[in-house]
C-alpha cells in the first residue's frame, strides 16, 4: 500500500511512507480522505483492511485478475500467433506459383 511504504520515482516529487509515523486507523483515515477528494468517493478503507495489509495478508482482487488474464490470454495468444504463422506461410506458398521442373 503505498501510503504506509511510499514512493519514491526515478525523477519528480516523492510520497513518504507513513507505516512507522500513523497507526492502522489513521491510515485508512487518510486513505479515505484522498480517496474521497482526488478519486473514487465509492471505496472506503477500514481499519481492518488497513491491518490485514500492514501484516502481509490477502492482496488486492485486482492482483487475481492480472493472473488469470495472464494464465488465459498466454495461451489464447500463442495459439493465434500459430495460425498466423501457418496463414502466412501458406499465402506465401500460393502465391509463389507453380514451379517448373527443366
Amino acid at each position: 500500500m503505498a501510503v504506509m511504504d511510499g514512493l519514491v520515482p526515478h525523477s519528480g516529487q516523492a510520497m513518504p511512507a507513513f507505516k512507522a509515523v500513523l497507526n492502522d486507523g489513521e491510515v485508512a483515515q487518510l486513505t479515505n480522505y484522498v480517496l474521497a477528494t482526488f478519486g473514487d468517493s465509492g471505496l472506503h478503507i477500514t481499519q481492518e483492511r488497513v491491518s490485514e495489509l500492514r501484516a502481509g495478508g490477502a492482496s488486492s482482487p485486482l492482483l487475481d485478475v492480472a493472473q488469470l488474464g495472464v494464465f488465459v490470454g498466454g495461451p489464447v495468444f500463442l495459439v493465434l500467433f500459430v495460425i498466423l504463422v501457418i496463414l502466412v506461410a501458406n499465402r506465401r506458398y500460393l502465391m509463389a506459383g507453380p514451379t517448373r521442373r527443366a
